[in-house]
């Protein structure tokens, strides 16, 4: 069953600008790098089942490549195994040319299955007895008709495809049903769920479900704001979401307590899934008077480009029972995580009851669970961690292995929205309230969480927090700089986004629902007049930005010259790196690729600011020497 996205009116939902980062219909932003590797990468996969699915391969590199060693495979643990490794065959591959492998059981076919949502594929060169991985990519739960390709249009050069066997990748058209599970985090459709929970789970919910494990219970969602054939119950895992402030007991039938719980699809069924889903979290947002926090903040977050949750909004019952007005959340797993990253090797929950520093040696194991990926290696941190204790967090050491313009973003983010149980806060139990992510080469970026008590009135003063990687990037020119860079960019960003419309539209469209759940202690009118406290804090952050620019911003060009060049050499791309500590454009006298000769090289750099009121345009000389 297909169920899409309702379209009542939002000014901004259909704005083409919002749709493109994904907050329109509920569509996950994608992060990360959008360099093509060189050499043979994975470049489309199809996985629906609709037509064949394939996989096909491009050479992006400058020279022909012989596929006789390369193999594709949903599963390298047996090389010899020939349903599940795949050779590509004795051809060689051209600079810029494709080739593709369908499913089938002919023998250039490959027969394993590919799920979406599920399967991680992988490209791999045979050295001898093991298999040397040159490429994987983690399907996400794309609809069918579509495909899952390479895009230099994505922030992390991956997204939903029109499928183009042979060609160039071609995006799925602005709006496209690619995402089965929009219409969940669609804050303008409301929903019903019920939970049917037998006496076995009722009785240990009532008893605080301790072991904090997930058990038995049915689970049914319905769109009520187009109306369909009833829904069919799955079975599911249910559990109690625990958590210090917003935990609530359960309660019982007679006299329900507003308790969050967490869904697990597959608990029951192994591999079932919920529009793709395999997790749903419902919050209470008994912290959150304006019922808006996350869905404003995550709104943000993804207009910037961060990965972060899908957020709702549902009416929940339990045993027929309403439950209360809740927040459907998309929680970060492997799912949810495949729409921002082609592979994960771990994902890094920080954990509250940790005490200062946060990345620090010694620490990789108190201060962190880790919600996926290997429990016991955890290499990738500690390199993390040491690289950050040796050297400077802009430094090539760091910066191959951390996002730090992403870290420099969400940090600012964070402080805008004055997300002051987060990372970048100055309460003396954080940082709290986020995740390190970490893809299969062990590079990092660092994601936020638990947003409800955002949007204070005010943001806090911008320079001081906890955290180590804030502190690191504030000590740091470059760091410090995108950091200033993107307070301006989230001001702007959050003034442009029409939230304060919108979130009349939302509650307006839960208004019933809303109503309903008198045990908030709270009327509809005491709620619209609380989530009015999002723009009011805009207003306020917006100010503050300007004068702590004005305060802390130059709006000077940087730029570390080479000392010297050699002659006979060309210009790399890797040079062509000015910053300011203000938004802007820069160009170059001279452009990538230059040959140079011996002599002197008059290299310009010309920055215009983007706020020409504030800021001057600046131009900036260096004479490099180029010897022989």
């Amino acid at each position: 069953m297909k169920i899409r996205a309702g379209k009542v009116a939002v000014a901004w939902l259909c704005s083409v600008m919002l749709v493109a980062v994904g907050i329109a219909t509920g569509t996950p932003v994608q992060a990360g790098s959008t360099q093509v590797p060189s050499g043979l990468v994975i470049n489309e996969v199809r996985c629906d089942g609709v037509q064949p699915d394939f996989i096909e391969i491009y050479n992006s590199g400058a020279i022909p490549i012989a596929l006789s060693k390369w193999v594709v495979s949903d599963n390298l643990t047996n090389l010899s195994d020939a349903y599940h490794v795949k050779a590509l065959g004795k051809s060689t591959l051209n600079p810029k040319k494709y080739t593709r492998v369908t499913a089938g059981y002919k023998r250039n076919n490959f027969m394993f299955n590919i799920s979406c949502g599920k399967d991680t594929i992988k490209l791999a060169k045979i050295i001898g007895k093991s298999a040397q991985v040159a490429d994987s990519v983690r399907l996400p739960p794309i609809a069918n008709r579509y495909s899952w390709g390479r895009l230099g249009s994505s922030p992390n050069g991956w997204g939903a495809n029109k499928p183009t066997p042979g060609q160039k990748n071609i995006a799925a058209r602005a709006g496209s049903n690619f995402d089965p599970a929009s219409w969940i985090f669609d804050p303008i459709i409301s929903k019903r769920i019920d939970l049917t929970l037998p006496t076995e789970t009722l009785t240990d919910f009532q008893n605080g479900n301790t072991d904090r494990k997930y058990k038995p219970g049915s689970f049914t969602m319905t769109n009520l704001s187009k109306p369909s054939a009833s829904p069919v119950p799955i079975s599911v895992g249910v559990r109690l979401k625990k958590g210090y402030g917003s935990y609530r007991p359960f309660g019982s039938l007679s006299s329900p307590s507003k308790s969050s719980f967490k869904i697990r699809f597959d608990t029951t069924i192994k591999g079932q899934r919920f529009f793709g889903l395999n997790k749903l979290t419902l919050n209470n947002m008994v912290q959150d008077p304006s019922l808006v926090h996350e869905w404003a903040s995550y709104s943000i977050f993804r207009a910037m480009g961060v990965p972060c949750p899908r957020v709702g909004y549902s009416a929940v019952y339990v045993n027929d029972v309403y439950w209360g007005f809740y927040l459907t959340l998309e929680p970060y797993d492997s799912v949810s995580l495949s729409w921002h990253y082609p592979n994960t090797q771990h994902l890094y929950e920080g954990l509250w009851t940790d005490r200062p520093p946060d990345v620090n040696l010694g620490r990789e194991v108190l201060a962190y669970n880790a919600d996926e990926g290997s429990d016991t290696d955890r290499t990738d941190l500690l390199n993390l961690i040491s690289a950050l204790k040796s050297y400077e967090i802009s430094s090539p050491q760091v910066r191959q292995i951390l996002n730090v313009d992403e870290v420099a973003k969400e940090m600012a983010i964070e402080q805008f929205l004055d997300h002051w149980d987060g990372y970048a806060s100055t309460r003396p139990w954080t940082p709290n309230n986020y995740y390190l992510h970490s893809d299969k080469s062990g590079f990092f970026e660092l994601l936020p969480w638990g947003t409800d008590q955002t949007f204070g009135g005010s943001a806090p003063d911008f320079a001081l927090a906890i955290g180590t990687l804030f502190n690191s990037c504030k000590r740091d020119d470059y760091c410090n700089s995108r950091y200033l860079v993107e307070l301006a960019n989230v001001a702007t960003v959050s003034n442009s986004l029409g939230l304060p419309e919108s979130i009349t539209s939302i509650l307006t469209a839960q208004q019933d629902a809303i109503t309903a759940d008198t045990a908030r202690g709270m009327s509809f009118t005491d709620t619209v007049s609380a989530s009015g406290g999002v723009a009011a804090h805009i207003t306020n952050a917006n100010n503050q930005v300007k004068t702590y620019l004005k305060n802390n911003a130059s709006g000077l060009v940087r730029w570390d010259a080479p000392v010297k060049l050699k002659a006979g050499t060309r210009l790399p791309v890797s040079l062509f790196n000015a910053y300011s500590d203000i938004p802007g454009t820069f160009k170059y006298s001279v452009k990538p690729g230059k040959l140079v000769n011996a002599g002197t090289l008059t290299f310009k750099i010309y920055f215009t600011p983007s706020d020409l009121t504030s800021y001057q345009p600046r131009t900036s000389v260096t004479k490099i020497k180029v010897v022989r």
